[in-house]
């Protein structure tokens, strides 16, 4: 199935849950210290990948993903952000608390389904599947109203 990431912020009751990308591994006390100088190791990380081995994320996919992270993390650049994991032990008692919070999901944003369906489907040769997503994610995420902290 593989491990999916959630950036948090606590003071504000609100999560992204951001996929399965593995470009967040190590960040956490970066996003915690400093949210505005986690984009940029994230980012960094991510040109690494591509290097490295772009067949694991094709960049026109990351670069949408980071900008979806980017917005959130703008968002709270105050904040201390925390980062979960679904194969960290406290993931269970982490995701019971965090049930009523508002959530900001990556499948819903229709630019990142486009991409990644004509990637996938193109590579296969078969017909892109209808979006999941019908929204602009980073959009609605810099315009949603921030709660009271």
């Amino acid at each position: 199935m593989g491990v999916r990431w959630e950036i948090y912020c606590a003071a504000h009751r609100e999560r992204l849950n951001s996929g399965k990308i593995r470009v967040l591994e190590g960040t956490a006390a970066l996003l915690r210290e400093s949210p505005t100088k986690s984009i940029e190791r994230i980012r960094q990380n991510l040109s690494k990948t591509y290097r490295n081995d772009p067949r694991a994320i094709p960049p026109p996919v990351g670069d949408r993903w980071f900008e979806i992270v980017r917005a959130f993390v703008q968002r709270h650049a105050r904040c201390s952000l925390g980062l979960m994991s679904n194969s960290d032990p406290e993931y269970r008692q982490f995701s019971e608390r965090v049930n009523t919070w508002i959530s900001f999901d990556e499948w819903e944003d229709r630019i990142l389904w486009d991409l990644e369906s004509q990637l996938v489907f193109g590579q296969q040769g078969t017909k892109p599947k209808p979006p999941v997503g019908q929204i602009d994610l980073a959009e609605k995420i810099r315009n949603y109203p921030l709660p009271e902290a």
